[in-house]
């Protein structure tokens, strides 16, 4: 079974793409060909850093992602030709036949499938090239659509400088290149491109491979016996006793041996093997110092080459676009002389035009001396701080024909310089290639198509060669004299000289430590430093001086940018992280090297901080303190604490000497920033504030002022800590406006302003002072104003006539002869006396809320169903409801007087169900809209001190309140909805309704009413009459009942069907509707329109409904029932024929019950 990676895998529709995978597969070999078995494989990605270990099933599935429909070109001259280089870092150019018959267009598409760039023209027949640049890094694909035909390829981006994303034209090209297939982008292990590295171990043997892979591939480990051959660049003694040795490694082939570890080595004194353990060894690799690749590439373009130079060229362009991070290139043209055409550099740019540049030279070939040209621009360099490592890789088909150098001249100047030779072609000296390739032999390239190949090896090895260097510490147990050194390989079967390191080294001065991590370690302070100071010496420009520095440490003036770390007792390879305490104090410059830093200042003043040292593999940790300084004194302006028209009191501190005892102060200053006046203010030994007044001034003048101090280091006038600006006096008067909390009695339309001050008449005298004041801010007598005397001292305020809720700004003003001066703005807000909207409340918390409330332009509720209402004093204000005014169920209320100064309710008044209310007052409500009183049992008083005006098409409901003896004188107007009481057993006669003409609902049940006088009512929609004391009833204008009632209190009228109930009364006769015409029953009415007369014990006959009408009713009921003395029912005698046959008639338990029939025929009375 394959161990298989899963990575991300896209899919877009309309890019055309699907997953291809590429599957790596790893086998073991002997030295006599035998399959072997592997222990493990570790697969590095080299480029992006990440690591993968197989154990077992030793295949990798590295999905490799994605294929682009159509991007492969065949053979023939359609379509894009080739991508160089791909991936790319900045741009790359794309080869494309045209047919040259119409606009062509190419057009750039991210991984997200959206456009990213479009460009179009008519190409000329044949192969042309273009130019394309994306703006960052990533897969992008290319679509190219010519004469109606669409090719597709696909583009790797690994870095761009671009603002934007472009197609160029190139032109017209006699390239004959075909093209690859792109196939492969990103995931998120490998990307092609990536230099992966595969180190496998079978038993105690291991190997390495590198490769690059473009597609599916088994790699095979050929394991040999272990043979390593050293060489030696450095061995050096370091305090405390330290010794530390750069080496390199590599095997019988001559390749990097990349994998050896700590363990691997074995390390003599003076033939005495020295414990690993005890002596703290660890190793490091080259990516833990700084380093440097220097590449030499010489191209051969003499004439022989010419059917393979663009080719040539191409994989050269590959070469150098997979560029390493440390990696810089010079590139070599050479054939009868050696052409430099472009000297070390990383730019991709750069070395891709110099690449292109190339073209076909003599027929000469001068190979040595351009071979010794090339080795003169390599120089090596190894200390413990960095490794700089250079390589010549030199490309020819064929011999040197010019002789101006000789092969031997070659081989001294090579040296132990590394040089990669490949050789095009048969027609090769390969003796001399071989004798020139160092180590190991040439390369054969035996068709330029395996160049591409070849150099891409070259690359690999390279980068094996900078893996095998070895930098071995260790804590020598030594203390003094000269002592041989060995280091060498376990288990390494080399037996010549170069199976191991030989030396020497001194341990005089070395000394033993503890364990720990520490800074700045040197001779004669083991271990390192505690404190530094950061001295900071330069003219004041920050941008200019920040790496003029001095660090000192505590104990011995140590003078270094750099803070250096060393971990003492390391059982593993140190790993540092650095961190300050305040990053706005000090900067962390990284500098590349794994143990040290560099520090620079953001501050130019006097602070404190601290360094955070931790070597987080062998858990050690030091904090060193730092402060910085620049030696100088600190002098800061405070405050100008008095002004005249010529003169300021200047207050000052000096909060430093710097590196002094003392300082002379000076202050500086003009109307302008540029310090052109000086005051020398003499020495000063006290730290701390200090004041000094400057004469000389001008009037009304502002003024910049400035400080600085002068030691025996110099002056600080380049890193003055502050400055203040200033106005001398312009002769008017001081005033001040009185404070927030003086601010007094705020009304709705007024305020009071007390202790405004007059502090200086400014030499002149105030001839008067007051306030001015407006809605806008920064007010000035030209707004309004007040006059409140004249001459200095302090005075009040009082402004009047001011709008409710606003706010005002005020300020006091005083003026003289010089003009009018102002003190400090303040600002308070009038007392609000309207609200806007509804109000609820169901808590006494709420009620505060509104306490000086005249207005509720909507509705106000009061319910009380919490149990938390105890009063309503806040409301005293009130006086006017827009809406309804509705107080329900406060049981904790026993009087309501608190609304003395409520006059109107725009809607319903109601107070109902509030079961321990006894007397409702209200001292001024005049007028409201319907009235209510409902279901308050303990109610007994109802004060109204005023008659309340009852508003047209309102209407008046009591009901419900047993002890309840009399209700409100009314103002009622011609129309009222409802006139409705009931249930209110003590309620005896009401008055100040006479002139009532039209009712909705005349609704009198069950109270002590005895008579009920509406002379002037014309009409009513619903009538009911019930109660036994009822005896006298005059309605002597009825007309008309219409029947048309909508209950808008929510009030039980019984049945909504009966057009008049005349019940329980005491009533003889019904002379009251003596001219009532008509009942008009509504259409919408669902049943039958019905009159009610019943339980009347003195109604004797009815008289008064001779003249009435059931109007245009269809269907009517007329039930007349247990009227015990009723015997004449001759007054319904017209009607009834009139409606006989829609007319229900109900006649029993009178003193007399004629049926329908008999009151037609007219037997209708006793």
């Amino acid at each position: 079974m394959k161990l298989k990676l899963l990575y991300i895998l896209f899919f877009f529709g309309s890019c055309g793409i699907f997953a291809q995978n590429s599957v790596l597969t790893f086998e073991a070999k002997d030295e006599q060909s035998n399959q072997i078995t592997l222990s493990e494989v570790i697969v590095d990605n080299l480029t992006t850093g990440k690591s993968i270990t197989i154990k077992d099933n030793f295949s990798i599935d590295i999905n490799t992602a994605l294929f682009v429909f159509g991007s492969q070109v065949t053979d023939t001259n359609k379509g894009i030709r080739a991508i160089y280089p791909n991936p790319i870092s900045l741009s790359a150019t794309i080869d494309f036949y045209s047919e040259g018959k119409s606009k062509s267009h190419f057009i750039m598409y991210d991984i997200k499938c959206s456009e990213i760039v479009k460009f179009s023209r008519k190409f000329t027949e044949g192969i042309n090239s273009i130019k394309l640049t994306p703006k960052a890094k990533g897969v992008y694909f290319v679509k190219y659509i010519d004469n109606n035909k669409t090719y597709f390829s696909k583009i790797l981006s690994t870095k761009s400088e671009a603002n934007v994303a472009s197609f160029e034209y190139v032109g017209l090209s006699n390239k004959t290149v075909k093209s690859k297939v792109a196939e492969k982008a990103a995931n998120n292990f490998f990307t092609e491109g990536d230099v992966l590295r595969y180190t496998a171990t079978s038993g105690t043997l291991k190997a390495s491979i590198y490769d690059s892979p473009k597609e599916s591939k088994t790699y095979t480990f050929n394991f040999t016996e272990e043979f390593y051959k050293f060489d030696s660049y450095l061995v050096e003694s370091e305090f405390p006793s330290f010794v530390n040795i750069l080496f390199s490694v590599t095997d019988k082939n001559n390749k990097g041996v990349d994998y050896l570890e700590n363990n691997d080595f074995e390390v003599l004194e003076n033939g005495n093997k020295i414990s690993p353990s005890e002596s703290f060894r660890y190793v490091k690799k080259l990516n833990q110092v700084p380093s440097k690749q220097t590449t030499v590439i010489m191209l051969d373009n003499s004439l022989s080459v010419k059917d393979n130079l663009d080719k040539i060229k191409y994989s050269a362009i590959q070469l150098v676009n997979a560029l390493a991070d440390n990696q810089e290139i010079a590139i070599f043209a050479f054939s009868d002389n050696t052409e430099l055409l472009t000297d070390f550099t990383s730019n991709k740019n750069t070395l891709e035009a110099a690449i292109n540049s190339i073209d076909v030279g003599f027929p000469s070939t001068n190979l040595y001396g351009s071979i010794i040209t090339g080795l003169s621009k390599i120089e090596n360099k190894y200390t413990l701080d960095s490794v700089e490592e250079g390589y010549l890789v030199v490309l020819t088909d064929g011999d040197d024909t010019q002789a101006s150098s000789t092969l031997e001249q070659v081989i001294t100047a090579r040296g132990n310089k590394k040089v990669f030779v490949v050789g095009l072609g048969s027609d090769l000296n390969e003796d001399s290639l071989n004798q020139i390739a160092f180590p190991g032999n040439y390369i054969n390239a035996s068709s330029v198509n395996d160049l591409e190949e070849r150099f891409t090896q070259i690359r690999l090895d390279i980068l094996r060669f900078s893996n095998s260097f070895y930098f071995l510490n260790y804590l020598s147990p030594k203390r003094d004299g000269s002592h041989s050194l060995t280091v060498k390989a376990l288990e390494n079967t080399n037996t010549e000289s170069n199976k191991e390191i030989t030396g020497n080294f001194s341990a005089q001065g070395f000394v033993s430590v503890l364990s720990g991590v520490y800074a700045n370690v040197e001779a004669g302070l083991r271990y390192g430093v505690d404190t530094l100071k950061v001295h900071y010496v330069g003219t004041g420009d920050l941008s200019q001086d920040k790496r003029n520095l001095i660090f000192t440490g505590k104990s011995n003036g140590l003078d270094t940018i750099i803070v250096k770390a060393q971990t003492y007792w390391a059982e593993i390879t140190p790993n540092y992280k650095w961190s300050i305490e305040h990053d706005s104090i000090i900067e962390i410059v990284e500098n590349n090297n794994f143990n040290s830093i560099s520090l620079l200042p953001k501050s130019l003043f006097e602070a404190k901080t601290k360094l955070i040292l931790k070597d987080v593999e062998n858990d050690y940790e030091k904090e060193i303190f730092i402060k910085t300084t620049t030696g100088l004194p600190q002098v800061n302006i405070l405050n100008i604490l008095e002004l005249t028209p010529t003169s300021a009191k200047v207050e000052f501190e000096i909060t430093s000497f710097g590196d002094d005892t003392k300082t002379s102060v000076n202050l500086i200053y003009n109307s302008n920033y540029d310090y052109r006046t000086r005051i020398d203010l003499g020495s000063f030994n006290t730290l701390g504030s200090h004041t000094r007044t400057i004469n000389n001034l001008i009037s009304n003048t502002e003024y910049s002022i400035s400080s600085y101090g002068v030691n025996s280091l110099g002056s600080s006038f380049n890193i003055r800590l502050s400055d203040k600006r200033f106005t001398t006096d312009n002769g008017l008067p001081y005033v001040n406006t009185t404070g927030y909390s003086n601010i007094v009695d705020v009304t709705y339309t007024s305020v009071r302003l007390v202790g405004n001050n007059v502090l200086h008449d400014g030499g002149s005298e105030v001839t008067v002072r007051g306030v001015c004041f407006s809605k806008k801010q920064n007010p000035t007598v030209n707004d309004n104003f007040s006059e409140d005397g004249n001459g200095v001292g302090k005075f009040n305020s009082e402004i009047k006539n001011l709008e409710e809720n606003t706010t005002y700004y005020v300020k006091a003003y005083a003026k003289n002869e010089f003009g009018i001066s102002y003190g400090g703005q303040q600002s308070f807000k009038t007392i609000q006396a309207v609200y806007n909207g509804n109000v609820s409340i169901i808590k006494q918390s709420d009620i505060e809320k509104y306490k000086t409330i005249k207005e509720i332009t909507g509705q106000l509720n009061i319910n009380g169903g919490l149990n938390d209402i105890e009063n309503f004093n806040a409301l005293s204000n009130l006086e006017k409801v827009g809406n309804s005014l509705i107080i329900t169920k406060c049981d904790l209320i026993i009087n309501i007087n608190e609304f003395s100064n409520l006059q109107s309710v725009g809607g319903l008044f109601l107070i109902r169900d509030m079961n321990s209310l006894t007397k409702i007052e209200f001292d001024s409500l005049n007028e409201v809209k319907r009235f209510g009183i409902m279901g308050n049992p303990e109610l007994k008083n109802l004060i109204f001190k005023k008659k309340i005006r009852v508003l047209e098409d309102g209407s008046i409901n009591i009901r419900q309140n047993p002890k309840l003896n009399r209700i409100p004188n009314f103002i009622v107007t011609n129309n009222l909805i409802d006139l409705y009481l009931r249930d209110n057993s003590l309620l005896g006669d009401i008055n100040n309704i006479e002139n009532l003409t039209n009712l909705g609902l005349l609704s009198i049940s069950e109270n002590n009413i005895t008579s009920l006088s509406l002379p002037n009512l014309k009409k009513v929609n619903n009538l009911s009459i019930e109660g036994e004391k009822i005896a006298s009833l005059n309605l002597p204008s009825l007309e008309t009942i219409e029947r048309d009632y909508d209950n808008q209190d929510g009030g039980n009228t019984g049945s909504l069907n009966s057009a008049i109930k005349i019940i329980n009364t005491s009533l003889i006769n019904l002379n009251s509707f003596t001219n009532l015409k008509n009942i008009n029953a509504l259409n919408r009415l669902t049943s039958s329109l019905t009159i009610d007369i019943y339980n009347n014990k003195l109604l004797e006959n009815l008289e008064g409904l001779e003249n009435f009408t059931f109007g245009s009713a269809n269907n009517y009921k007329l039930k007349i029932i247990n009227n015990e003395k009723l015997s004449n029912l001759c007054a319904l005698k017209k009607e009834i024929t009139a409606r006989k046959d829609h007319l229900s008639l109900t006649i029993y338990s009178n003193k007399f019950n004629p049926d329908k029939q008999d009151i037609i025929d007219g037997n209708c009375s006793e």
